[in-house]
């Protein structure tokens, strides 16, 4: 009798822990299974934002180069830059009281440059805050920042020898000298910009017809 009890208390724990290990098996396999699928449906998930990221950037560098091309061909934007051009010192502009005031249309000096500032800058307020840029920039042949938007420490400097001469801009410049090509687009990589407070900032420019 106690030897069947012995029996039948080693059956019932063989019975049990052969019935529990399908159950750990199938436990450890569906929380496998479900852990493989949650990683899958993560990476997907990852992939489908990667893709739908790039594809937006895709877009938005598209349209910016596009932007870059039809303003690069604008009779406006010639004019623009021959009449920010006739200032022969630009040093001078700097004083006139533009630097750091991007809101500024006229500084009320009576100069050529104010003429040309109080024409042109509300238009180039309307494309960067169209397109949500932060700077437009126009740039002589001679390397002097003869107009930008925002009027930041950059505002009016020459990137050749000046302080600025190894930045970013300035590579973009140089690089834009060189094209014939009028639809090229050249562009930066983002790199933190010191006008900018170091903030990363990529360029992209074209050469005016």
């Amino acid at each position: 009798m106690q030897i069947f009890k012995s029996i039948q208390t080693k059956f019932i724990f063989y019975f049990l822990a052969v019935a529990l290990i399908p159950l750990i098996i199938v436990g450890w396999l569906t929380f496998n299974q479900s852990h493989d699928f949650l990683l899958e449906q993560t990476s997907q998930e990852l992939i489908g934002i990667r893709d739908l990221k790039a594809g937006e950037l895709e877009t938005f560098f598209n349209l910016v180069d596009e932007d870059v091309v039809l303003l690069s061909k604008l009779p406006m934007m010639a004019e623009a830059m021959q009449d920010f051009a006739e200032t022969e010192d630009f040093y001078d502009v700097r004083m006139l009281g533009y630097l750091n005031h991007p809101d500024m249309i006229d500084s009320g000096n009576g100069t050529p440059y104010d003429t040309a500032h109080a024409r042109y800058h509300p238009v180039f307020q309307e494309i960067v805050k169209f397109r949500d840029y932060s700077e437009v920039y126009l740039i002589n042949p001679k390397g002097f920042v003869v107009y930008n938007y925002d009027k930041g420490n950059d505002f009016a400097t020459e990137l050749i020898t000046g302080d600025y001469r190894d930045t970013h801009l300035a590579k973009l410049f140089h690089s834009l000298i060189t094209i014939t090509d009028t639809n090229m687009v050249n562009f930066t990589d983002f790199v933190p910009y010191s006008p900018s407070g170091d903030i990363p900032s990529g360029f992209i420019g074209a050469k005016l017809m």
